[in-house]
């Protein structure tokens, strides 16, 4: 059948210039996180889309776009006008979301917002180490004053003794002013080093 008369059949039929989409499972090869693209061979038995280039969306653009992983099985989806695009990925290496100058990343083992250059959120506690957390951290630095008010409240100034009743409240008298120096705070104490945050993208 010529293309003339197959044009003309499809426009008796209403079907000219209509895309029919069509979608394949395919096996994702290769990644390439620059220009949104992967390489694919069908994983379906059709060969339709062997050594493919698939856009990992329908339009090249800020988003939502997911990067597959490679070896995995991606849905593509692709018509006679359009070049193919993925539509599902069945396991992702990574995902970002972008909304006006917000940016979400999201990867196997961390999450970032913005660029990250503000650390880690804060670790309110930590179930692996009691030492560890802004609670810890807090609570130390309150039961310390607590125990210096304490000390301070029962001290009677005695004349001309040189300091010793306040020497001995803080270093005799209980409660005992025994308790260790107060360590330095690290970052690693107090934030989480897998959800960063940071400023708005430009």
């Amino acid at each position: 059948m010529s293309d003339n008369i197959k044009t003309l059949i499809e426009k008796l039929a209403g079907t000219w210039n209509v895309a029919r989409v069509k979608t394949c499972y395919c096996e994702v090869v290769s990644v390439d996180k620059e220009n949104r693209t992967c390489l694919v061979n069908s994983a379906d038995g059709t060969q339709e889309l062997e050594n493919t280039t698939v856009n990992l969306t329908p339009e090249i653009g800020d988003g939502e776009i997911d990067y597959p992983l490679e070896g995995s099985t991606i849905t593509v989806a692709f018509t006679d006008f359009t070049a193919p695009y993925m539509v599902k990925a069945g396991e992702l290496e990574s995902k970002f979301i972008v909304v006006g100058n917000q940016l979400w990343t999201i990867s196997g083992s961390s999450q970032k917002f913005n660029d990250g250059a503000f650390g880690g959120i804060p670790k309110v506690k930590d179930p692996d180490d009691s030492n560890a957390g802004l609670l810890k951290k807090i609570n130390d630095l309150e039961n310390a004053l607590n125990d210096l008010q304490t000390k301070f409240s029962s001290w009677t100034p005695v004349s001309n003794d040189g300091g010793a009743a306040l020497k001995t409240i803080l270093t005799i008298t209980p409660p005992i002013w025994n308790l260790p120096q107060i360590e330095l705070t690290s970052e690693s104490d107090i934030s989480n080093p897998n959800i960063t945050h940071g400023k708005s993208i430009s």
